[in-house]
This record gives C-alpha cells, structure tokens and sequence, in this order.
C-alpha cells in the first residue's frame, strides 16, 4: 500500500499497526519483525550480496568455491520469486554440508518478548521456528527438483544434510521450549503436490519430535500451509500438530470448506484461515466475497479461527477485511 501511495499514516509503526487491525475489526498475531528469533552466526564462510536490477543475488564462498542464489524482485505482485537455487548438484549438496557445519543459530528472543509486552491482550504475537529440514531444503536451497533428484542419486549426502539441518535447529526449540510462548508457527506450507514421498521417512519423525518437544512447555503447535492440503492435512493432524493456519480451501485450493475438518479427521484441530486471498481482489464482487464467506461460516464447524488465505493481495479493497468481521458477528448473533 505504500508502493502504491495508499497507505494510511495512521497504521504507521507497531501502535498504528495495532490500531489497523482494530478498525478493520481484526486480530493481529503476524509481526515479521520478531516472528524468526533466532540470529545466524556463520564462521569461516564468505558470504555477499548485491542487487542488479530486480535481482538479488547472494554468495555463500568456501573452500575456493562458489554458491549463488538469485531472487527476481516482480513488481506487480510486491514480492520476490528464486530464479536459481544456490544447490543444483552432489558437489553442491557436498559445499551446502561444510557451510551448515560453519553455521549457528543463536536464539534471540528479546524482539519477541518486546512486541508481546507492547501488544499486550490487543493481540497474539507469533513465532516462528526454523523450517523442518526438508522443506528447508525445498524453500532455501535447492527448490523441488533439485530436491527429489538429490535424495534419489545421492541418498547418503541428502540425509547427511537433513541430519545437519535438524541439529542446527536444536537451540531454537531448547529456548522457546524455556520461554513457553502461546502459539508457535512451523512456517513450512508444504503441498500435497511435492512432499509425498519424503513424508513417512523424513518428516512426520521430525514433526512428531518437535511438537511432542514444544507441547511439553504448554506450547500450541500450528503449521503455516496455504498449498494443496487434500493429501497432506490428514498426515499434518495425525502426526499431533493443533491447527494449521492459513488454510486455502476451493476454489483456490483443492477441498471444499465444508470438507476441511473430515480431510483433517480430528474433531479438535483447529482449522485456520479458509477466506481465500484472492477473493478479496477487484475480480471478486463484494456479492460473491459475502456469499462465500457466509458460506464458510455455515458449512465449517468445530474450532476454527477465521482469517485471510494466505494474504490480501495488493490489489485489494482493505475495507473486506471488515466486511469478514462485521459477517462474523452477525452470523454469531443469529446461531
């Protein structure tokens, strides 16, 4: 909204972002800001970024060799897209161990605790821990293909490298299982399109560890996953996460609304989001964005937290977000 000269001077800073959620009859829980609390302390490695154009491009050096990333910067959308995974090959995968060997991440939390206190009961401040090896692997460094085709042809070095991923995370999960906040986010929105075959072995394992780890703090577990979910939510509620937030149903995604809580299975898991973003573009009429989110209201039972799948998108008119509100409340006066 600032791009595009519309942003009201008023939501500026952590107080006007409060009083925007307020006016829009919204709960704030996303702050970037403190969502990653964790700093990361890389020794030995040689690391650089420049920009040209639209791209970013960051170098990881070692040892007389050379990683690169590119992210192309597309205007329309305000957002970033990789046009080339810094780990294409085994040698690449081989480099990729000795940086995450060099590689530490330091808990940092005062951010957080800070937002939280300022916040106070006007909204639910998240967190995040780092993405589960193999979606970090998928996200950050190899992408999809990349992916597959390294846990086939060199199996050795690819569960040498989740093993390395996994181990790095350990101080994260050992100081938010000290601090013990409300809500905490896995941020890995995997898709029912591309993680099938790495569930069972690489992935439920880590996700039953790390919840049954943060539970025993009295912590929620709910997993960020806006994708396909038709083939993966029953596996995401069975291996004990509470909810999972952000959740896309028909027709952007591949479930009904109404079918969400039976594709899930458990009576208790909390389903998250299921307002597409997309509806609250110009191309969707205010009649069909009303219709559909009373539609939601009416077919989804059981707990569930309303909320935008996944953003609003830039183009969007704002004031939708307190056309859900005002719907919601007056869907719960007439049950």
């Amino acid at each position: 909204m600032r791009a595009q000269k519309r942003f009201n001077p008023a939501w500026d800073g952590p107080e006007g972002f409060l009083r925007q959620h307020e006016e829009l009859g919204a709960d704030p829980y996303f702050c970037y800001d403190c969502f990653w609390p964790w700093d990361t302390v890389c020794e030995g490695v040689e690391r650089g970024s420049h920009q040209d154009g639209n791209d970013h491009i960051t170098t990881w050096t070692l040892g007389g060799r050379t990683l690169v990333s590119v992210q192309r910067y597309m205007p329309e959308s305000f957002c970033s897209a990789p046009i080339k995974w810094p780990v294409e090959t085994a040698e690449d995968m081989q480099m990729l161990l000795g940086i995450l060997r060099r590689t530490r991440l330091v808990p940092h939390l005062e951010r957080h605790r800070a937002m939280r206190d300022a916040w106070g009961k006007r909204g639910l401040v998240s967190i995040g821990v780092p993405r589960t090896p193999v979606p970090a692997l998928i996200v950050e460094w190899c992408g999809i293909t990349a992916t597959t085709f390294l846990s086939v042809d060199a199996p050795d070095l690819f569960a040498e490298a989740l093993a390395a991923l996994d181990s790095l995370h350990d101080p994260v999960y050992a100081a938010l299982q000290e601090y013990k906040p409300v809500v905490i986010h896995f941020p890995d929105n995997i898709s029912g399109e591309n993680v099938a075959s790495f569930w069972d072995r690489h992935m439920a394992p880590v996700y039953r560890r790390r919840i049954e780890q943060l539970r025993s703090a009295g912590c929620v577990c709910v997993i960020h996953n806006d994708g396909s979910v038709r083939s993966v939510l029953g596996r995401i509620a069975a291996v004990g996460f509470d909810g999972a937030e952000a959740l896309t149903p028909a027709p952007v995604g591949d479930v009904q609304p109404g079918d969400l809580r039976a594709v899930a299975g458990r009576d208790d898991f909390i389903l998250w989001g299921m307002v597409p973003g997309a509806l609250f573009a110009p191309v969707c009429s205010e009649r069909r964005f009303r219709d559909y989110v009373l539609g939601v209201l009416d077919s989804c039972k059981g707990p569930m937290i309303l909320g935008s799948a996944d953003q609003v998108p830039p183009d969007a008119d704002i004031q939708r977000v307190r056309v859900v509100a005002d719907l919601l409340a007056e869907h719960a006066e007439r049950v």
